[in-house]
Parts: structure tokens; sequence; C-alpha cells
């Protein structure tokens, strides 16, 4: 199962200096891009990917600060309360300013509080096993939760985030239950898959590269 994720930079507030009127000193300092993901998780690698090739561009130094927790509303809530200056902008993927604004109190509105400058890449989240698991295909994951109800056990880089919400729906549609064990990011996600303490992980394309 693949599902595909787009990350964004937003910036603060609609009262972002437009960047027409910047264009003859903006960047006269250092930026700082907010990451609310994880070190070592997709999301960081993307954002420290992104920051490197913009600051050799513009020729500043562009700093990644991580503002973990809340399922990325924290980090997120940082930078709708930093000067909307353009020196402090922040990394996103789609969930956390759609689905997750449903599901609990937010420290920021969507709409009113953010500017979206625009996407840059796209991201698969393919749901794995290690190599030498029983489990082969999708179809093997679900009979096998369907026959063992809560026994298979499988996370995500973000709990309540729209892969947690997919693959919960998939087991459900299907009859299907397992556990979802929460962690913090996709780096620990994956050392629990690598270690054997779940069964199966929905994770960056970036993450899968070290399996």
């Amino acid at each position: 199962m693949i599902m595909r994720r787009g990350f964004a930079f937003l910036a603060l507030a609609i009262l972002l200096t437009p960047l027409t009127a910047l264009a003859g000193s903006y960047p006269e300092k250092s930026i700082t891009i907010v990451c609310p993901y994880s070190a070592g998780g997709g999301g960081d690698t993307s954002t420290r990917m992104i920051a490197k090739l913009a600051g050799d561009i513009m020729g500043v130094k562009i700093n990644v600060e991580n503002k973990t927790g809340g399922g990325a509303t924290i980090g997120i809530g940082v930078v709708s309360k930093a000067k909307p200056d353009g020196y402090t902008i922040g990394f996103v993927s789609t969930s956390p300013i759609t689905i997750r604004t449903h599901m609990m109190k937010a420290p920021y509105h969507p709409l009113k509080d953010l500017s979206y400058i625009g996407q840059f890449v796209a991201s698969s989240q393919p749901l794995v096993v290690l190599k030498d698991s029983p489990h082969k295909t999708l179809a093997d994951l679900i009979a096998y939760a369907k026959a063992n109800p809560g026994k298979l056990r499988w996370s995500t880089s973000v709990q309540r985030g729209g892969p947690h919400v997919a693959v919960e729906a998939m087991f459900k549609q299907e009859g299907a239950k397992a556990t979802f064990i929460p962690f913090k990011g996709g780096s620990k996600v994956l050392a629990a898959l690598l270690g054997g303490t779940i069964d199966a992980a929905m994770i960056s394309e970036g993450n899968k590269a070290t399996l």
C-alpha cells in the first residue's frame, strides 16, 4: 500500500511581506526553517536538503530547527507565532493542516495564521515489512490481522496523520483489527521495525531506502 504525501513550505501569517517587495534587500540575515518532525526521519531529511540547496542559491545560511510533538502541530504553532518578516518559515506535510485540525485542538488556524509558499516534493508512503517477514503481500497482512485480532503491530511516523487514518480505514473496511504502536518520529518507527517491536510500518521513501 502506497500513499502519496505532499510537503510544502509555509510562512507565517497572511501579513507576510510579498516577495516582490523583498526582492531588493531580502535576505539580509540567516533564515530559520522550523521542521515539526524528528531528526533523522523523512521530513527532517527533506527539510535539510532543501535548506542546503536554497541557502546555496540565495547566498545565506538557512538553519533547521526541529520542534516536534503534537503530531507536528507544535512546530507549526511556533511558525504561526513568529514575526512575519520572512525569516522564520516552516516545513509541513498535508496532515497537520488538513486532517489533524479536525481531530484535535491545534495552536493555529491553517487558513488564517499561515501563508503557503509552495510544494517542493511529493513523497510516497509505502506500507513495508522486513524481508524475512512471513507477510509477503498486503493480502497476507490483512488475512493475519483478521485471523489474529489485535496481534499485528504496526506504526507510522505521526499519530492521527494521513497515513495513520488511511491504514486504520483499510483495516476497518476489511474487517481486520491491528494494534497501532505510537512512536515519536519516522526514525524511531524504523528502529522499531528493524528491532521486531512492530510487524509493519508506513514510512517515507527516505526511510525505506535504509532497509
